[in-house]
């Protein structure tokens, strides 16, 4: 990764007590990845390495957050940050 990244997020994130500290992780570092369309597509391990969970949580941790309503899971984009 070339200089740091951000993540900016909408206050609605931290007033949603249904994500869990993993989830928050996860989202955190998905976003630092979305285009201006809200479209990303890193790998689990990059999401891994960031998050500092292990490669399988992130798979549970994104299938939650699509549940929840806070991405969307895509054949042509792996994933769509949903952000209110």
């Amino acid at each position: 990764m070339a200089g740091p990244r951000f993540s900016i997020l909408p206050i609605e994130v931290l007033k949603d007590t249904r994500l869990t500290p993993r989830d928050l992780r996860v989202l955190i570092a998905l976003h630092a990845f979305k285009d201006q369309a809200g479209r990303c597509w890193p790998s689990r391990g990059l999401l891994a390495a960031l998050a500092g969970l292990p490669q399988a949580r992130i798979s549970v941790a994104t299938t939650r957050l699509v549940a929840l309503g806070w991405v969307a899971k895509g054949i042509e984009v792996a994933i769509l940050v949903l952000l209110a």
